[in-house]
């Protein structure tokens, strides 16, 4: 049964009672009051001849308000349906423009958009279900790029241990050693997606392990910044440590920060032309929800399109001009960089702007315990 015909059902129920309890008020009223009326109407009519006897005037005047009260009732009646049609045609007109879209959107259509008429409760509706199409929008053309990614990353290396197979095979000769080691390379490339790919999926189904240890995150990050000191040497760039606090301790897994700020810190030198400086300062930030430790990375790069911070976090995501193999890895660290973040309770935000640098911030609250 449709929304409009229980709505119509129960305008009609109403008005059946209401009409009832018309008719059982009405004949109350009569005979609790005509006889009074009729008796002071004959005495003061006693001297007319022919003045009909009481009861049938009592009966004649009650005859006469039972037809107006089935006129009133009926007149009511239809007024009544009428506005009820009326209200259950505007009140279901919006679900049927709903569930017109709904239906469009269980075909598959997800490029359906239903237009907000009004700001009631349908009109909530709509706005939610405009923003579910939309992200199932982008959820769909997400999977379509990392099935395409995927393909990429695992056909490139593959290829390459194919030929190389092949040309041993067809040489017919004893296997030199230089000539297995692009083949391990490539098979270390293969063996780091899968790796990578398997702990992002552990991350972003909330069941990564983690190891957490009481780390002083300070120290942490200057043994990453010595790691990365020959190479800023080499490429003329400035890498700095700083601290406005000293209390650096926290509650988290060691190893799975150090991946988390390799590679920050490894995106940051990439981006950054000689001559640069890149900046890690640690800092204390109290809310009024809980105290957390700071790490912001900024840089004075090339700096990044607005169209792409949004998406920077995404598998797989490389901005325009850095799309190709030999511009970086494969699109999955900032991913999992997030992902670890989020596993220990932070969160990570990114700001930046074309020719003015980037500067990633990573929130990590103390002593919590996910």
């Amino acid at each position: 049964m449709s929304v409009r015909t229980k709505l119509f059902g129960a305008m009609a129920i109403l008005i059946l009672f209401v009409g009832v309890a018309y008719l059982a008020s009405s004949q109350g009223y009569l005979r609790n009051h005509l006889p009074d009326l009729v008796a002071a109407l004959e005495q003061e009519s006693l001297d007319h001849q022919g003045w009909p006897h009481a009861a049938e005037l009592e009966q004649g005047m009650y005859t006469t308000m039972m037809h107006v009260a089935f006129k009133v009732i009926g007149v009511f009646s239809v007024i009544a349906l009428l506005i009820g049609y009326w209200l259950s045609r505007v009140l279901t007109s919006p679900l049927n423009q709903l569930t017109a879209a709904i239906s469009r959107i269980g075909k598959g259509d997800l490029s359906t958009v239903i237009p907000i008429t009004t700001q009631d409760e349908y009109g909530k509706v709509a706005e939610a279900l405009n923003w579910m199409t939309a992200s199932l929008a982008r959820s769909e053309e997400v999977r379509k790029h990392l099935v395409a990614d995927v393909a990429h990353e695992l056909r490139t290396p593959l290829t390459i241990l194919q030929g190389k197979f092949e040309l041993i095979q067809h040489s017919g000769k004893a296997v030199e050693p230089e000539m297995l080691l692009p083949m391990q390379d490539e098979v270390i490339r293969l063996n780091q997606l899968v790796n990578d790919l398997h702990q992002l999926s552990l991350a972003e189904a909330g069941k990564l392990p983690l190891d957490r240890k009481r780390t002083d995150l300070f120290t942490l990050l200057n043994k990453l910044v010595d790691l990365f000191q020959s190479e800023v040497e080499e490429a003329g760039i400035e890498l700095r440590l700083d601290a406005t606090t000293t209390n650096c301790e926290l509650e988290v897994d060691p190893h799975r920060m150090t991946q988390v700020f390799y590679n920050l810190i490894g995106n940051a030198i990439r981006y950054t032309p000689s001559g640069g400086q890149i900046t890690v300062q640690l800092a204390e930030h109290v809310n009024t929800t809980r105290d957390e430790l700071v790490i912001r990375i900024s840089d004075t790069g090339r700096g990044i399109s607005a169209k792409h911070l949004p998406f920077l976090f995404d598998r797989f995501y490389r901005v325009e001009d850095d799309r190709s193999r030999g511009s970086g890895g494969m699109g999955l660290g900032l991913a999992i960089t997030k992902q670890f973040v989020e596993a220990h309770g932070g969160f990570i935000e990114v700001a930046s702007e074309v020719g003015e640098g980037t500067k990633v911030t990573v929130y990590l609250p103390r002593g919590v315990h996910i």
